[in-house]
């Protein structure tokens, strides 16, 4: 299992540097994920598989906050990608749920790719409300998460034990 670094002897009495919470092999971390990953040592993660924002901006506290509060906010597919021009997209959709049967499959199948042998540690650097974790849990995979919004942390603390329970049959409502 996944650990942070041990703390020197003269650290011992020393609160951890991130608020965690632990699910099986699944660990996610508050904080931002640069400063984390700086306290890290070095290869203790074997693979990434994360969804970064889009932009620092669609990513601050003030859209955040919009978002929340179904006033706004902007999260979008950039309007020019690859030299294509195209209208902005929202960045969250609304799924189907059999969509949403797919997606759980599909992240579990990746996670599966990322470590063919099964062994290994995931990281997910923006880990939201830990859908990797919890496919890693759901495998059999050793996980870490590093999530820096509170709201997403709570909601991972929640989710992560059930979506990992969860099994995946489209006549089966969620």
């Amino acid at each position: 299992m996944y650990s942070l670094r041990k703390p020197n002897d003269d650290q011992a009495d020393v609160k951890p540097a991130f608020p965690q919470f632990e699910h099986g092999k699944a660990k996610i971390f508050l904080g931002d994920c640069f400063d984390w990953l700086k306290r890290q040592p070095g290869n203790s993660i074997d693979a990434v598989v994360t969804d970064p924002p889009y932009g620092l901006f669609e990513y601050s506290d003030e859209q955040q906050k919009k978002l929340r509060q179904r006033q706004g906010g902007v999260w979008r597919i950039p309007p020019s990608f690859d030299g294509h021009e195209r209208s902005p997209l929202p960045r969250f959709t609304t799924l189907a749920q059999e969509q949403r049967y797919e997606l759980r499959d599909f992240l579990r199948e990746v996670v599966r790719a990322v470590l063919p042998l099964g062994t290994g540690v995931v990281l997910d650097t923006f880990a939201g409300s830990g859908s990797t974790l919890a496919a890693a849990e759901h495998v059999g995979y050793a996980s870490v998460g590093v999530e820096r919004d509170p709201d997403y942390f709570n909601m991972a603390k929640t989710a992560m034990p059930k979506l990992s329970l969860l099994q995946v049959h489209p006549s089966q409502p969620l």
